[in-house]
């Protein structure tokens, strides 16, 4: 986890429009792979992000990560 995570943190100052540009390119990907349906990415929970503005969000352990998913999944369940 710490060696992605100083990447991810390297790539962000050194490559913001980069990042922006891929993060957008791969949203229109999907898009087009779901027949049209843009696909939701806000609020999803992961375990590391590009895009995401807290950073603590990724100094979280990775059974605290690992936690957020499953509580999401139970949500999007019922």
């Amino acid at each position: 986890m710490d060696i992605i995570r100083s990447l991810i943190s390297e790539a962000k100052s050194r490559f913001p429009k980069g990042i922006e540009q891929e993060t957008h390119r791969h949203i229109i990907s999907s898009q087009k792979e779901w027949g049209g349906e843009v696909p939701s990415t806000m609020g999803l929970a992961t375990i590391v992000s590009l895009t995401h503005v807290d950073e603590a969000r990724n100094n979280r352990s990775l059974e605290d990560s690992l936690g957020d998913i499953e509580a999401m999944r139970s949500i999007y369940a019922s």
